[in-house]
């Protein structure tokens, strides 16, 4: 990419997630259009700091005059693993609130949340799923026209029975789930979050709910290791 487009636009940083969000920040303020990429969403909390609070409350706080269309790339969620498989959504989104956080299951649907917000003026996290790097899927040929639209849930698959909810690598969890009890006779409806923030803002889910009266929320977050206690003689 940076022989494509120059080292002007592309370029290294130092291993310093802090920096990375301080360029990027700035990048944004003076009008440009920042992608900075957090290797691993694990680190993400090494540059918290100025995306809660600096990015999130900009536009809030100067009463709309000012915004920080930054878009923070990282990757995670990948439910396997000891190493940088981290998944601390609960604590991303009560931290940002302010940002879209976008948590596409495929690469395909984070190519449309990407020519999205850079269409927008607004700041972002998108959350790649580690596991669907490994995933083959299909190429659209207008992929850099694709958008996918933010807040508003995906139904995957309709149903009757239960209402499923999830995102990200957990939907291809569920996906297999329902393919075990569809010979049971349980009819399950899919439905795809595609952004934590902000969350089903035309109430999607509670319509499907009506329709299902079952609903279950399929998330990951970081796990709670047992205490083990001991003593030692």
């Amino acid at each position: 990419m940076q022989k494509k487009y120059g080292s002007e636009r592309i370029f290294d940083t130092g291993i310093r997630e802090l920096t990375i969000m301080g360029k990027g920040v700035g990048l944004a303020l003076r009008g440009l259009r920042p992608i900075a990429e957090i290797q691993y969403l694990d680190y993400l909390v090494y540059g918290l700091q100025p995306l809660t609070d600096d990015v999130a409350s900009l536009f809030y706080r100067s009463g709309g005059k000012q915004s920080c269309p930054i878009i923070v790339r990282t990757r995670g969620h990948r439910l396997e693993g000891i190493w940088h498989s981290g998944s601390p959504m609960g604590m991303i989104i009560n931290a940002v609130r302010g940002m879209y956080v976008c948590v596409p299951r495929n690469f395909v649907q984070a190519a449309g949340m990407y020519n999205t917000l850079l269409k927008s003026n607004s700041p972002a996290i998108v959350i790649e799923s580690l596991n669907g790097y490994r995933l083959k899927e299909r190429l659209p040929e207008n992929l850099s026209d694709v958008t996918v639209p933010l807040g508003i849930p995906e139904i995957l698959q309709e149903g009757t029975d239960i209402t499923i909810v999830s995102y990200g690598s957990t939907i291809r969890v569920v996906q297999q789930a329902i393919k075990l009890v569809e010979p049971l006779g349980v009819s399950c409806e899919l439905i795809d979050v595609q952004t934590l923030l902000p969350f089903d803002i035309n109430h999607m889910i509670l319509e499907s709910l009506k329709k299902t009266n079952r609903i279950l929320f399929v998330d990951e977050d970081v796990r709670e290791e047992p205490l083990v206690l001991c003593s030692i003689k």
